[in-house]
């Protein structure tokens, strides 16, 4: 009989399922940006948490339709952003609530991790990666950190290092996005025009820096600021979404 594990996350902005074997290998995954609408920056938790119900069923089936559920032992769930007291959103509640409902029905245990743990797993238990503590940099629509990170019984435990003082990576990104007319969230859009522009022209972040567009970060015990940067971008893209 096969072994299988589940795992489901519901953050803002992405609904997200997948299916692993007992190497960590993907056999099935899905995940997919809700849908905001144009001009918007962002959804109210409530619509999030609604939206995030509505897929599920039909994403669980689909992983369902590539394995016998019988050989799934255990399920992950992301139950709230960060492994500290009251941190709670709830978009994370429709993902808790599905894994409840499929723990029961098949009667295997259910794992609630912090979205953030989530983040770090994906990279630190990679086969390559041995180190006890690690340097780990968590730069998303909510949080811009550096994590001293640890393995733990738990999952792992997290020390702020530096980080932001204001808006996070993810929040220039996407009022930016916006800005220039792209739908939100914006991150996978301006990245695909990145990737474009590279294509054609040589690039060199000291000459960005320069020209005035993006100010150069001060940084003061692991600490920075993104307003600056927002002004600039902001005026740069009231001057050229047109373009």
């Amino acid at each position: 009989m096969n072994c299988r594990y589940l795992g489901i996350d519901t953050s803002n902005y992405r609904t997200s399922v997948a299916l692993i074997d007992g190497c960590g290998n993907t056999i099935a995954e899905k995940a997919v940006l809700l849908d905001v609408p144009e001009g918007k920056r962002g959804l109210r938790q409530s619509e999030a948490f609604f939206r995030h119900s509505n897929r599920l069923p039909g994403y669980i089936d689909e992983i369902f339709a590539k394995t016998d559920p019988r050989d799934i032992r255990a399920i992950g769930v992301s139950e709230r952003p960060r492994r500290v007291e009251g941190s709670y959103m709830p978009c994370f509640t429709a993902g808790m609530n599905a894994a409840s409902v499929l723990g029961s029905a098949l009667e295997i245990p259910v794992y609630g991790f912090s979205h953030q743990e989530g983040h770090a797993a994906a990279i630190l238990e990679s086969r390559s990666h041995t180190a006890d503590t690690s340097l780990f940099f968590h730069l998303s629509g909510g949080t811009t950190e550096a994590l001293i990170c640890r393995p733990d019984d738990a999952g792992y435990s997290m020390e702020i290092a530096g980080g932001t003082l204001d808006i996070s990576v993810g929040q220039l990104f996407d009022r930016f996005g916006v800005a220039m007319g792209y739908p939100f969230p914006s991150g996978q859009y301006l990245d695909d025009t990145a990737y474009e522009v590279l294509e054609k022209i040589s690039f060199d972040t000291n000459k960005i820096t320069k020209s005035g567009v993006i100010p150069a970060l001060k940084i003061k015990d692991g600490y920075f600021n993104l307003s600056g940067a927002e002004t600039r971008l902001m005026a740069f893209a009231s001057e050229h979404c047109d373009e």
